[in-house]
């Protein structure tokens, strides 16, 4: 307020005119603004009143037109795609409706079929998005705008599928919407100039304008309005300067078919603003200028005035005024001021100024005292009276309470200023002050702007010269940072005894020479003590003996010193000198005192330490007996793998001899004995594989289809030799070409088709694949075997997935198995992420169920599967000279005489190191290797040939023959310098394809 004090008086009138003409400029101003407002209101709602009725249009064409294709779908002559009758149809639909420009139908590769107008050329609509969205989402789907041929109208494409009985798309009719007959709804209203009302397609490409059309029709929007228009709501009015320049109060609205489904068009109209806002525009300024003239014309009248009969007057009263201050005190002021306001003044101030000579002394007297106690107080100081009204307060007091100035909280009461809890002793401070006693509070307060404070306050009376007590006398300060101390402490203080007591743990405080200075209950009975037996005393009590007593030291001096947590397990003893294992974590503390001390939480271990021995040992066991158990298989396997070699060998060359159809008989139940006990034996490894988790599983691209037909390919000698039909049903959804394992895979297919021809004598054999779900890169697979052959029960079906479990007893005499086959695949397909059910009747046939998950690679190629090479006709590019060490002759004699038929060349020995002496004299092309014989066995005699191949740049290729077929035995041998792996026995078909693969880059080097 002080600049308004010190403006002249003339400025002052001036003021108070224009603050008199504020009002009125205001009110002028905010109805020209209303009246444009509301003009531009109207002219959004008139945009969108129209706007409604051009949608409304376009929407009624639009679902007309998708009734007329549904209903044409169902014609007969479009059922039968009958062209000659079907264009007929749709030339007559189009001469009825002038609405639309073409009606094509085309198949189900985007070729036209049936036209309302006929065009001989050969267009192809594949590539268009109305053909793509229609057969992509299966419904009613909006196209692309395109330009009439023949009309040179704008028009919006829609297509229909039509589906067969299986849902299965078959055709596709189009159509276009002339879009001029939409837009010409508005010729019905009476629109002011400039109004334009267009349509946008979903990229913000103009498909129809009714003002300036072959300017704008197909070329884009400005990109900020039609992302205004397109992220906004579904419809609304916006402020815009179009594509033209002219300013417009626009209505927009978003088109779609579903409530689901993205817009497939935007319609937006506006009409302009300008000849709208000119009448109130004119309207203010007119008003303005007269309100302008008026306030000139008061402000000279009263200047001239003001000069005359105020300032002049005042001026005479200024100049007295600076005369008192500079201390004449016998001022009067002249005649001239005589009447009025200002004559009364005149005699007030000379009548004042005969009485300033003697309350100068006292003022001065009073100013001293307050002034001094004012200016030395660091603190609030305040005057109070019985009612707690505010009398005086110095600076800091006002910025304790928030206050700009005194003025500010002059006669207010201070309680208001006060927390709620805290007003009635206050009060009652104030009624004790008031009978004479002196009193001290401590109380929270809000400051004006909503500070809270904590204060506290020291009050005395204050006596007049009579020794009456005319007010309080109050100093206050600040303890809000000595309170949040105090509350902090002692919420830490309460949350730490807390904890200390109640956590449920136990807890020891140890002074920094170690003695017990607090316990906590649950350390009393961990360790047998009284609380009293314990307070301090030395931790020795604690402790083992003195030796355990110095070890510990070293723990808990950093424990003391570092500010981490530290933790450490060690033996203690109770008071009945039984002795338990504990931890203790410690932290180090500093107390408020000074003292630094360290906090223990202890936890008793001794239950978890014996868990831990016995587990240790159990562990020790089942190490030991696994390790056993795999060497107990390892070691059957090779050595029944061995002779079965032999047999199964012997067998194959004695089939090769004349024989009688009795022999021939025999050779066929030996060799058939041969390979289940091979087969038996691989499914026992297997088993032992999964059980130990030492199975892994071996991932790579396949084709399921192809993986089925070279399954059934395999058993095809089964099922015609029972007459069976065999049927394939693969989903088209299921992808070709997945990622798997996919060995274990064809074996567990393997298992399940074998299991449906053995129990199936006679009937068929289904195989289908589904998809039944994918997500990203992963699919799941549900494969299905179902037979008509024997079935199962209830009570079979629970236990056919057991190990060495069948259906019963009868069956394993009349089909033979051992049982093992489905226990396997079940255990594959966990290990694989799937599962494998089955469901039967018994007499009606059995279901197996598969559910796996694969990986869909990016890349579709099929890969390469190696065709399985008949013993009969080995698939080689030329003759090998191979030299084999093999110690047992009968397997020894049965690869050379199966590998020499085919034309190779057959060095055989004994031993390892025979091998080696004949590798020094003579060059063969491959060494096939036994890996257990005497004298020095293959793994050995490899590491030697190896050795001597470094630095000469050469390298034979050696394939491994053993009995041992478990996959770490194979990573082994590999790792050893072998270039392949056959097991026993020997499957001469993947003999040879290995040979084939190692020697083909080795046969290309010159000799």
């Amino acid at each position: 307020m002080k600049w308004l004090r010190s403006l002249p008086i003339h400025m002052l009138i001036l003021l108070l005119l224009m603050l008199v003409a504020l009002p009125s400029i205001g009110i002028i101003i905010q109805s020209g603004l209303q009246v444009r407002e509301a003009t531009s209101n109207d002219a959004g709602k008139a945009s969108s009143y129209l706007l409604n009725s051009v949608v409304a249009e376009l929407q009624t064409k639009v679902d007309s037109s998708r009734q007329l294709l549904e209903m044409l779908a169902l014609f007969p002559e479009v059922r039968q795609k009958n062209s000659a009758a079907t264009s007929r149809l749709l030339a007559d639909l189009l001469a009825r409706y002038p609405l639309y420009t073409n009606i094509i139908i085309v198949d189900r590769s985007g070729v036209p079929w049936a036209s309302a107008i006929p065009d001989n050329r050969k267009i192809s609509y594949a590539d268009r998005k109305i053909f793509k969205d229609a057969v992509a989402t299966g419904h009613f789907s909006p196209g692309e705008y395109t330009i009439g041929k023949a009309s040179q109208k704008p028009i919006l494409n829609f297509g229909l599928p039509i589906k067969d009985q299986q849902s299965v798309v078959t055709s596709v009719i189009l159509i276009g919407i002339n879009l001029e007959k939409i837009g010409s709804v508005l010729n019905a209203h009476r629109l002011p100039a400039e109004t334009s009302f267009g349509i946008f397609d979903s990229k913000g490409v103009f498909l129809y304008r009714t003002a300036r059309a072959n300017e704008f029709i197909g070329k884009h929007d400005q990109p900020h309005l039609f992302e205004q228009m397109k992220n906004g709501p579904e419809e609304g009015i916006i402020d815009i300067v179009s594509n033209d320049g002219v300013h417009r109060m626009a209505a927009y609205r978003k088109i779609r078919l579903s409530d689901d489904q993205p817009p497939y068009a935007y319609i937006r109209g506006g009409i302009p603003l300008d000849h709208i806002v000119n009448k109130a525009n004119s309207s203010i300024a007119k008003n303005l200028t007269i309100l302008s003239g008026m306030l000139l014309l008061g402000f000279t009248i009263s200047l001239l005035i003001s000069r005359r009969c105020i300032v002049k007057r005042i001026s005479a009263l200024h100049d007295a005024s600076q005369r008192l201050a500079a201390g004449d005190y016998r001022v009067n002021v002249d005649k001239e001021v005589e009447g009025g306001e200002l004559g009364k003044l005149a005699e007030a101030f000379n009548t004042m100024a005969g009485k300033l000579i003697q309350r100068e002394k006292a003022l001065a007297a009073s100013e001293r005292f307050l002034n001094t106690v004012i200016d030395t107080e660091p603190e609030c100081v305040k005057l109070l009276d019985a009612d707690c009204n505010l009398l005086m307060m110095n600076r800091a007091g006002l910025g304790i309470i928030e206050a700009d100035s005194f003025e500010q909280v002059q006669g207010q009461c201070v309680c208001s200023l006060i927390a709620p809890p805290y007003q009635a002793a206050f009060r009652e401070l104030t009624r004790q002050v008031f009978l004479g006693i002196q009193g001290r509070l401590e109380f929270e307060a809000i400051g004006l702007k909503g500070r809270h404070v904590w204060l506290e306050t020291h009050a005395v009376p204050f006596h007049d010269d009579q020794g009456n007590i005319t007010s309080l006398l109050g100093v206050t300060r600040n303890i809000s940072e000595r309170k949040q101390f105090e509350q902090a402490i002692k919420a830490e203080r309460d949350h730490f005894q807390a904890l200390f007591e109640n956590d449920g743990s136990a807890h020891v405080i140890v002074s920094s020479d170690r003695r017990i200075v607090k316990v906590n209950r649950q350390f009393c009975e961990m360790f047998g003590y009284d609380e009293a037996e314990l307070l301090g005393e030395s931790t020795l009590i604690l402790h083992v003996d003195q030796k355990h007593y110095d070890e510990w030291a070293p723990n808990f001096r950093q424990a003391l010193d570092s500010k981490e947590h530290f933790s450490a397990e060690f033996p203690w003893r109770r008071k009945d000198t039984s002795i338990f294992w504990c931890v203790f974590n410690g932290v180090r503390l500093e107390l408020v005192s000074g003292d630094i001390v360290a906090v223990w939480t202890v936890i008793d271990i001794t239950a978890r330490k014996q868990a831990e021995q016995q587990l240790r040992s159990a562990k020790e066991a089942a190490e030991a007996a696994n390790s056993a158990k795999s060497a107990f298989l390892a070691n059957m396997s090779h050595e029944i793998r061995t002779p079965m070699n032999g047999i199964i060998g012997m067998t194959h060359l004695l089939q090769t001899t004349v024989i009688t159809p009795e022999q021939e008989h025999y050779l066929e139940n030996i060799e058939n004995s041969a390979n289940s006990l091979t087969t038996l034996i691989s499914d026992i490894l297997d088993l032992s594989k999964i059980e130990s988790g030492k199975l892994e599983l071996e991932y790579s691209d396949f084709s399921l289809r192809r993986c089925i037909r070279e399954l059934l390919a395999s058993q095809q000698f089964q099922i015609q030799h029972k007459e069976l039909m065999v049927q394939t049903d693969i989903a088209d959804n299921v992808p070709d070409i997945l990622r798997g394992d996919q060995l274990r895979t064809r074996q567990i297919l393997l298992n399940l088709i074998g299991n449906a021809i053995k129990f199936t004598e006679q009937g068929s054999i289904a195989i289908t694949a589904r998809l039944v779900a994918q997500q990203d890169d992963l699919a799941l697979i549900r494969l299905s075997i179902s037979d008509t052959g024997i079935g199962m029960s209830p009570q079979q079906v629970d236990r056919i997935f057991a190990p060495f479990e069948q259906a019963d007893n009868s069956i394993t005499r009349k089909y033979g198995g051992s049982g093992l086959g489905l226990a396997i695949c079940q255990r594959l397909i966990e290990l694989m992420g799937g599962r494998i059910w089955a469901e039967s009747t018994e007499g009606n046939g059995s279901s197996f169920h598969i559910e796996m998950r694969f990986f869909i690679p990016e890349s579709s190629a099929i890969q390469s599967f190696a065709d399985n090479v008949s013993l009969s006709e080995p698939v080689t590019r030329q003759n090998l000279n191979i030299l084999l060490a093999e110690d047992n002759k009968v397997n020894a004699e049965f690869i050379v005489k199966i590998l020499g038929r085919t034309g190779h060349r057959i060095t055989a020995v004994e031993n390892g190191q025979q091998a080696l002496e004949l590798l020094q004299h003579q060059r063969f092309d491959c060494v096939l290797m036994d890996i257990q014989m005497p004298v020095l066995g293959g793994d050995a005699a490899t590491q030697i040939i190896r050795e001597q191949e470094l630095g000469t740049g050469e390298h034979i290729p050696i394939i491994a023959l053993t009995a041992h077929a478990m996959t770490d035995e194979r990573i082994r041998l590999l790792s050893q310098g072998f270039d392949a792996h056959v097991s026993k026995p020997v499957d001469i078909s993947f003999l040879v394809s290995e040979l084939e693969r190692v020697t083909s880059a080795q046969l290309n080097q010159p000799r």
